[in-house]
Parts: structure tokens; sequence; C-alpha cells
């Protein structure tokens, strides 16, 4: 039968292979989280019928509640996170709504055990009380034949605060993919709350909730994108604290980030140009900066083993950015009791983006020989993090091509186009758009080779 001990047990570990697939291996692994989360509810959906008519009785046991609505939680958490990651929208707003209801109950079931808990103190016998009170709950917990890994009382089971943010989080996240916005601000500034409480005001875990609402207000009208570079503004004061207080990787990732964002909404709405050439300036410089005192070549990846990966709740999506792109990509639920993880990928993205921001403005002013010099420092990272055949790499050599063009470097601009054919036809077919247009700016510049303007 379902409801054997076998299966409780096996429903345990379910639960926590789905959890620990999401947040340690990643997003690739989404599929095998779900699959391990649904696996465990079936497992669990006979306890999960009983705790329901129980949670209506007054002589409940409330530890054993507690303990099936903590795995519960848990694997609503894990299919929420992976759903929307598979793109399953629906079924990952249904999954996170049962989360925060499990969570909800769960918070109240604690109350409810500590508060029989400090009953004890108030007995004249109070320490033969208490370990008649730490017996029951071995006993308990033997009765159910619970497994180790998620023994409440051995630390296992994340933390519920941070696991509470988390939701906050991804609630917020997911519906904003919903459409959701108003719904999704709510979620976010319950998060703000609950952090500025917890952890305080200019707590580095306030900066990616900043990053959220900012981008929720950018989406909406023009008066309302200005709202949010208050919010924007506000996570780059705390992390530009932090990194100066710091001067940790971690610290200089989240600084990176609040700036490329606050510079994004100051170029789209053509305010404080000035300001944000000198602010990415400095950015760079401090990269550089950073860099030397590393005795590094090349900005790596790095790997923070002291950090608190559970304070990472979003992360700014940068595979798709580049020089022509003015909007912010959605962010996304990251919350993890790991190391802090960034892919090599990601940071060499975002650094390439804040670039790309500079190079614009460059571009606008004409001042093409420093936006020359930015786009091979680009070139170089890129090549050497995704090789030649890359569509980042394209793109770029694809810029330093129009900048050849437009300063009728025509000689230059020839071969640069011949190698950008070469890369788009190996990468996206010959017969693709962009090796259809790399073409015909090829013929174009034949008829100069021919005429011998400026060609050497």
């Amino acid at each position: 039968m379902i409801y054997e001990i076998n299966d409780w047990h096996h429903a345990q570990y379910q639960c926590c292979f789905g959890y620990f697939y999401i947040n340690w291996k990643g997003e690739k692994y989404a599929l095998q989280a779900e699959s391990h989360a649904e696996n465990s509810m079936k497992l669990i959906s006979y306890y999960l019928n009983s705790t329901s008519q129980q949670m209506n009785q007054q002589n409940s046991d409330d530890r054993a509640n507690l303990l099936i609505l903590c795995i519960v939680l848990l694997n609503y958490y894990t299919l929420a996170k992976s759903k929307i990651i598979l793109k399953k929208t629906k079924d990952a707003f249904s999954s996170i709504r049962q989360a925060e209801k499990a969570l909800n109950k769960v918070e109240q079931l604690m109350d409810s055990i500590e508060k029989s808990k400090n009953s004890l103190e108030n007995i004249d016998n109070y320490e033969d009380n208490s370990k008649q009170f730490d017996r029951y709950l071995e006993n308990y917990y033997q009765q159910w034949n619970h497994c180790t890994l998620m023994r409440l009382d051995k630390k296992f089971y994340p933390n519920l605060q941070n696991l509470k943010v988390c939701i906050y989080c991804l609630y917020g996240k997911i519906a904003f993919e919903c459409e959701k916005y108003v719904v999704s601000f709510d979620q976010y500034m319950q998060a703000l709350k609950f952090i500025e409480k917890t952890y305080g005001p200019e707590s580095k875990e306030m900066i990616s909730v900043y990053h959220a609402l900012g981008h929720i207000e950018y989406q909406s009208s023009e008066d309302d994108m200005k709202k949010s570079i208050d919010y924007f503004k506000k996570a780059y004061e705390i992390s530009n604290k932090i990194y100066y207080k710091e001067e940790s990787f971690r610290s200089m990732v989240d600084l990176i980030r609040s700036v490329y964002l606050l510079c994004t909404v100051y170029m789209k709405l053509n305010l404080n140009l000035d300001d944000t050439e000198h602010l990415l300036g400095e950015m760079l410089q401090m990269l550089n900066t950073y860099n030397e005192k590393d005795n590094q070549n090349s900005i790596e990846y790095h790997v923070d083993n002291n950090s608190d990966g559970s304070v990472d709740l979003i992360r700014i999506k940068t595979n798709s950015l580049d020089n022509n792109n003015h909007h912010i990509k959605c962010l996304t639920d990251h919350c993890s009791n790991s190391i802090y993880e960034y892919s090599n990928e990601y940071f060499v993205n975002l650094i390439c983006s804040l670039r790309s921001l500079l190079i614009n403005i460059y571009i606008k002013s004409s001042r093409f020989q420093e936006a020359l010099k930015l786009l091979e420092e680009n070139l170089n990272i890129q090549e050497d993090t995704f090789g030649m055949y890359n569509t980042q790499v394209i793109k770029t050599y694809k810029l330093i091509l129009s900048i050849n063009m437009v300063q009728e470097n025509f000689a230059e601009a020839f071969n640069q186009a011949e190698m950008c054919l070469d890369l788009e036809q190996f990468t996206f077919g010959a017969n693709s758009k962009q090796a259809k247009r790399t073409k015909d700016i090829l013929k174009a510049l034949s008829s100069y080779k021919k005429t011998g303007n400026k060609i050497n």
C-alpha cells in the first residue's frame, strides 16, 4: 500500500533529491527536480489526506503534521521553481500558491510546538519535563521511520526564514511571468519588508529585491519607468557600500549588476548621460584594479566558499544582452543554500554588457576609436570563453564591421565582412538571414573595391 513505512521513507528521499537537483545542480536539472518532487507527492498522498483531516481536530499530533507539511512545502517549492524554468507557467503559479499555503501552516504549527515547549518552563520540574519532551520527539522520529536527511532537529532542513524569502521572490517572479504585475510587486515588497526586519535595511539580501522591484516598474509607462530609477539607485548605493567594505568577488558582481541596471534606465530615458559615462568608466577601472590585485591576466571565474548562496535570491539573465539592447531582461529567482553560483559565461556576459553600454555612448558621440578599443576587449574575452562560433562573438564582429564602414575604412570592413560570413555560415547556415545580410554588405563593399575607392 502507498502509505507503508517504506513509501514514507522513500518519499522523503525523493523530496531531498528534487530540492537539491534544482538548488545545487541548477536550471539544467529542472526536469529531474520536477520528477522527484512529483514522485514524492504521490508517495505522500495518503499522509497528506490524513494531515488535512487531523488539522481540523483539536487533539491532532502537531509534530507529525509538521513533518508532513515541511516535506510538502519543500516539494511545492521545488515544483514551482522547476516548472517556471520548464516554461510551465500556469502549473508553476499553482505550485507556488500551494507552497505559500504550506508555509503558513508550517509557521502556525511551529508556533504551536514552541508554545507547548515554553509551557514546560513554567513547571517546577522543568528539567524532567524537558527530557520527557526530547524523548517524545525522538520516539516520534523512530515511529515515523524518519530519514536522517530530513530531521528537523539536525538543521538539515533549509532555514525557514531563508526559504520564506525564496518563496516570496519566486512567487514574484512567477507572477511577473504570468503578467500579474500587481501580485508580483506585492510579493517582492513582502520580501523586502521581511528582509529589512530580519537582516537590516542595508543588507546584501536587499540588493536583488530592489533589482526586481525596479524591473517591474521599468515594464510600465515612462512615468513608472522613472520610478524604477529609485529602486536601482538604492540597490547601487547598498552594493557600492558592501563592495568597498568586503572587496569580494560576490560583492563585485552585485555592484556590476546594479550599475548595469541603473545605467540602462538612464540611457533609455536619455537622462544623466555624462554621469552615466563617468559611472561606467569607474566600474571598468574598478574591474581592472580588482584584476591586478589578484595578479591575473584576465577576469576569471571565482567561487566564494564562505558566501551564503541563500541570499542570492534573484539573478539577472545576461546571456542575450548586447550593444543594441536598451531593455532589461526579466530577473529570475535563484535561491540556494550552497556556494554562490555564477558560471564563467554569466560573469563574462555581465562584464561585456557593461562595456556595451559605454560603447553605445561612444558610438552616439562619434568616438569610434574609443568604441573600437572596448569592442576589442569584449571580443578577446568572448572568444576565450565561448569560442569563435558563438552568437555573442559574431555580434561583436558585426559591430566592428559597422564602425569601419561608417569611418569608410572599406579595406578593413571588407576583411571583417568575409570573416563574419564564414562564421555565420558555419553557425547559422549558408541561407540564414545573418549570412544573407553579410553577403549584401560584401557586394556593396566589392563595388568600392572595383572603383578603387579607398581600397588599397
